[in-house]
């Protein structure tokens, strides 16, 4: 509107305008979940599957625990993942992997690494499970442990003969007693594990 004549002074009376909201600012995609139950990128095999044919197992239970004890891993290189020729005996097995300094008595109480383990559906054979540590773990240069214990369910654990070199030797205990070690099949026998590595990692310097 136009103001007076000799007032000298403008003013705006109304104002109408449809506003549009600022676009939203776009969200990069989440990078997709890598499957924890295979092998990370880059992984390659500490030790040589074993033959497999055995019938003799150890039993998982909440009342049994199991382990395998290894020797020191080659320098620069990290433990990615590992994985257990198992045959699961319930509906779900619920338990824990863990990874122990040795001692001269057994694996260290104290954990240097443990996660969680969940497995469902029970299975007419033995077959590989295997599961990625939460992170590849650098391990100190000296004979370390896997221990495998279960908190609901029950599984059996395969053995087999002729140990590779890379393991000194397979241990299972009964409702927290001593380690015993296991004495078949034939003279040198072992858990059958698998131990997916990365490396060697090179370091700067």
């Amino acid at each position: 509107r136009r103001p007076s004549e000799g007032s000298g002074n403008w003013g705006i009376v109304a104002f109408e305008a449809e506003l549009e909201a600022p676009p939203r600012p776009t969200t990069p995609p989440e990078p997709p979940v890598e499957p924890t139950d295979q092998p990370r990128q880059g992984e390659h095999e500490h030790l040589p599957a074993g033959a497999g044919a055995s019938r003799i197992a150890r039993l998982c239970s909440t009342q049994h625990a199991a382990a395998v004890q290894l020797a020191a891993l080659p320098k620069n290189t990290a433990l990615s993942s590992v994985a257990l020729r198992l045959r699961p005996l319930a509906a779900q097995i619920v338990g824990r992997l863990s990874i122990h300094a040795d001692s001269s008595a057994g694996p260290v109480e104290t954990p240097l690494l443990a996660w969680a383990l969940e497995l469902a559906g029970t299975a007419p054979e033995a077959a590989w499970f295997r599961v990625r540590l939460p992170a590849p773990l650098n391990l100190p240069a000296r004979p370390w442990w896997l221990v495998f214990t279960v908190t609901q369910g029950e599984a059996l654990w395969y053995a087999d003969e002729n140990r590779p070199d890379a393991v000194t030797g397979s241990f299972f205990r009964k409702a927290g007693g001593p380690w015993l070690p296991l004495d078949e099949p034939g003279d040198t026998p072992w858990l059958q594990l698998q131990a997916g590595v990365l490396g060697p990692i090179t370091t700067e310097g």
